[in-house]
């Protein structure tokens, strides 16, 4: 194989191994995406969004603050 031939080989080889790590990389990020997606649901499901939020507002709302976090 004349070295032009086996330049442009090895540069179209790599650009389908690039391919498919592109492919690949897409893939374990939607997967990631849709994870954190069906946790998110299972927390409002169960009732622990609304209640962690509740839980904060009320502290948000307490008149007598700590001067200090550690108090």
């Amino acid at each position: 194989m004349p070295l032009q031939q086996s330049v442009e080989h090895d540069e179209r080889r790599q650009l389908i191994n690039s391919n498919v790590q592109d492919r690949t990389s897409d893939t374990k990020i939607e997967e990631k995406e849709a994870k954190k997606e069906a946790f998110r649901k299972y927390l409002d499901a169960s009732g622990v969004l609304d209640a962690l939020t509740k839980v904060l507002a009320e502290l948000y709302e307490q008149n007598d603050k700590p001067f200090s976090a550690l108090e």
